[in-house]
């Protein structure tokens, strides 16, 4: 009777250009949309052996960001349910996610929304927390001539290669396992399959590099190698590099914060993804000669997240 009800008087639960590709990408589409006005977000696709298997996904809002690749042009392929990870195809490469957490939302931000920008054009990054490779690939295709992608995630890091093995730009992305912080040495590393994206340091626990509101009960954990931000410029092999993102959850305070100057002016622009506050970041780089500029947190996050956001800093001459 819900569902009879909301089909008649509404309110309807998807947008018209929406439904177009909920129903481009469900094999089974009137059934899918039925459990769909029951509150079931359960879509048919096929499976890599080409068989129609059921893809249930845990929240609505997952599966708005994967109707929204769909409509942006990026096609979901084939399901595996033994792996849980979805293949899309990416502008003609294959690229592997989760469809949980931050996974389907974060190649939105990268390539639709272009959340750190388009000019990259023959630019040297380092992409600190490159997760599943989205924002290494995006780097790439808009111009970047080489990425290190620094990513220490056990989880992530099987897809990362295998997402950047897949892609035309892999010549371009190095990828780095481990994690980038003040010291060098060895920590934990805390995750959580329901949190994917939001794997930390157990550093940052009772520490002020971390909000609260990120925080959540690790269901497994694993050791690393931890560097310097010294020890990865200089890895680096360049006395300057051109672009250095953050996106590690609580590692930009220990950098940028204990870093020296000479070292972190080594970098022309950051983009840094804060989690608790920007205040102590900006007013360090101003110190040592970066004007900035400060964006709220990812489209839509405002207001869940009102600790994070995103700084760009571009070193004055």
């Amino acid at each position: 009777m819900k569902a009879l009800r909301t089909l008649i008087w509404g309110p309807r639960p998807l947008h018209p250009r929406l439904l177009k590709a909920f129903l481009q990408i469900s094999s089974t589409p009137l059934n899918d949309y039925w459990r769909l006005l029951n509150g079931d977000y359960t879509l048919h696709v096929p499976s890599p052996k080409g068989v129609i298997v059921p893809l249930k996904l845990t929240s609505f809002s997952h599966l708005i960001h994967l109707l929204e690749l769909k409509a942006f042009g990026i096609r979901l392929l084939w399901y595996e349910t033994d792996k849980n990870i979805l293949a899309l195809d990416l502008y003609g490469d294959k690229f592997y996610v989760k469809p949980t957490g931050y996974s389907l939302e974060g190649i939105l931000h990268m390539f639709r929304d272009k959340i750190y920008g388009d000019d990259f054009k023959g630019a040297y990054v380092i992409d600190i927390g490159a997760f599943t490779g989205d924002s290494a690939i995006s780097f790439a295709k808009w111009g970047a001539r080489k990425i290190i992608a620094v990513e220490p995630s056990p989880t992530s890091l099987e897809i990362l290669r295998g997402n950047v093995g897949a892609s035309r730009y892999k010549d371009k992305i190095e990828i780095l396992p481990v994690a980038i912080s003040d010291y060098d040495g060895y920590s934990t590393i805390l995750t959580d399959e329901a949190y994917e994206g939001a794997h930390y340091l157990s550093d940052f626990n009772e520490s002020l590099y971390y909000d609260e509101v990120f925080y959540f009960e690790s269901k497994s954990s694993a050791q690393i190698e931890v560097w310097s931000f010294k020890h990865l410029l200089d890895y680096a092999g360049e006395e300057e590099i051109d672009v250095v993102k953050f996106d590690c959850k609580g590692c930009e305070y220990p950098i940028i914060l204990n870093t020296d100057p000479d070292t972190l002016r080594r970098v022309n622009r950051y983009i840094i993804a804060y989690h608790a506050g920007p205040e102590r970041l900006t007013q360090r780089l101003n110190q040592i000669g970066y004007e900035i500029h400060i964006t709220a947190a990812a489209p839509g996050h405002e207001h869940l997240f009102p600790t994070a956001g995103t700084i760009f800093a571009r070193k004055m001459k």
